[in-house]
């Protein structure tokens, strides 16, 4: 066997992958938001909403404008899974190499 990690799962699993999740208050997807390229589901009386994090500072706007509450902002991240997929994955295709 190979060593090709070692760190605590916040650690291994703390690259950002460029994109954010809103969490707000309400039934709807406003337009202005799918109109930045969000992708949204609605569950009850709550909007999960993931986009790109250069557009966060518009979907904020927008959730002002609205009048929507703000539940939560966090950073997508990648998975655990995701982790040690691309560390069993040859040295040569992680670097680029031979792609």
């Amino acid at each position: 066997g190979e060593l090709r990690g070692v760190g605590a799962v916040a650690e291994l699993t703390s690259q950002v992958v460029g994109k954010v999740e809103i969490v707000f208050a309400g039934q709807v997807v406003p337009a202005a938001l799918s109109g930045l390229g969000a992708q949204a589901h609605v569950s009850g009386d709550v909007v999960s909403a993931v986009l790109s994090e250069q557009h966060q500072d518009a979907a904020l706007e927008i959730l002002r404008r609205e009048r929507l509450r703000l539940v939560s902002l966090t950073p997508v991240r990648r998975s655990l899974e995701e982790y040690y997929v691309q560390k069993l994955q040859p040295t040569e295709i992680r670097k680029g190499v031979g792609a």
